[in-house]
């Protein structure tokens, strides 16, 4: 193996890395860890909302909609599962797109697709700009909101 093969491997592992700490923030309310995942100006593009800028401004909002969430009442419970990743790397900066299915106590409750803007900090890889489409949306989502529902097929469980 080539240097140039060991290089692009290491580089698509700190890549997934990043998209696998990003998943574990927030199905954690860990949302520093989320925030952490992003450069100084960095942002977090939402559907149908303002970009969430820099790791406190992205960290702080997604802690108050945690927040208001848990305050709904019930469990809160939720789990990304992250595949099929397209990556592309060009030099220190790359670009990807990944599909999403997130688990709560309802079974599958939404779905979608990343798409990302990274670049290399020194050994790691990090989010310039991470653009989330959620797709698919289970009606009795504590997510759905107007915005979801305006780009989102909406699963009503009738059939």
């Amino acid at each position: 193996m080539t240097s140039c093969q060991c290089r692009a491997l290491a580089d698509r592992a700190a890549i997934q890395d990043v998209m696998a700490r990003y998943a574990h923030g927030v199905d954690t309310a860990q949302y520093e860890l989320v925030g952490g995942c992003f450069v100084a100006d960095g942002q977090l593009v939402v559907p149908n909302g303002p970009p969430l800028r820099g790791p406190d401004g992205i960290a702080t909002t997604l802690r108050t909609a945690g927040l208001k969430r848990r305050a709904c009442g019930g469990q809160i419970f939720q789990r990304h599962s992250l595949s099929l990743s397209r990556i592309s790397v060009d030099g220190d900066t790359a670009t990807a797109e990944t599909y999403f299915h997130v688990m709560t106590e309802l079974g599958l409750d939404h779905s979608g697709r990343y798409v990302d803007q990274l670049v290399r900090a020194g050994e790691q890889w990090l989010f310039r700009e991470r653009e989330v489409f959620v797709e698919y949306i289970v009606a009795a989502s504590r997510f759905l909101s107007p915005q979801l529902a305006a780009v989102a097929v909406v699963d009503t469980g009738r059939t």
